[in-house]
């Protein structure tokens, strides 16, 4: 997903003026906009929505970011297929929400199945990882390509990763019990220790 992102937010104002023939400054504020107002949506809902299911479901949380991701895809292909600007524009919009369903959902998970103890390496290996793998490398890798095949084909690059992401999500979901339940019963045979404090 990261790499997807990095890649659109790179390349997508000059996509934007390239093939859509946008001024830089109007695609750059109506880009910045429709991520500011999808990022946030996006990101308030995949949370509500993961939260809404969990009771039901334990494995909400990869589901809605899964599903999400999926659907990301579709709309991503939009806005190279589609010819009307307007049309684009609207499936960039929809894209980022899908796309931004997963940030609470997945922040979740991580605290989910990793101890108390570890929770903070955790993250900051995830931010590592999904930086170093995604938006480090995929504006040049999109570059690289556009400048071979041209932007718009090089642009099929985002709804792959995003279908790999959906993917991913789908098969986290097979393990996802077993790693909590495992983290619990591994917290009841380790009780933490008590500090002179305590």
């Amino acid at each position: 997903m990261t790499f997807a992102v990095g890649g659109l937010a790179a390349w997508v104002p000059t996509y934007l003026v390239r093939i859509r023939g946008m001024e830089l400054a109007e695609a750059n504020l109506i880009f910045g906009l429709l991520t500011l107002v999808s990022g946030l949506g996006g990101t308030i809902a995949g949370g509500w929505l993961g939260d809404r299911l969990l009771p039901r479901l334990p494995t909400a949380y990869f589901l809605v970011s899964g599903v999400g991701l999926a659907l990301s895809v579709p709309c991503a292909a939009a806005v190279i297929l589609l010819d009307d600007r307007t049309w684009v524009l609207a499936a960039i919009f929809l894209a980022e929400v899908f796309i931004f369903l997963n940030t609470g959902p997945l922040n979740a998970i991580i605290a989910n199945v990793s101890r108390s103890e570890v929770r903070a390496t955790a993250y900051a290996v995830n931010i590592f990882i999904i930086h170093a793998l995604g938006d480090a490398i995929s504006p040049a890798l999109v570059g690289a390509f556009s400048d071979r095949v041209g932007l718009a084909t090089a642009f099929w690059i985002a709804p792959g990763a995003l279908a790999l992401g959906a993917v991913f999500c789908f098969w986290g979901m097979r393990y996802f019990v077993t790693d909590t339940t495992w983290l619990g019963s591994s917290r009841d045979a380790h009780p933490p220790k008590l500090t002179a404090d305590r």
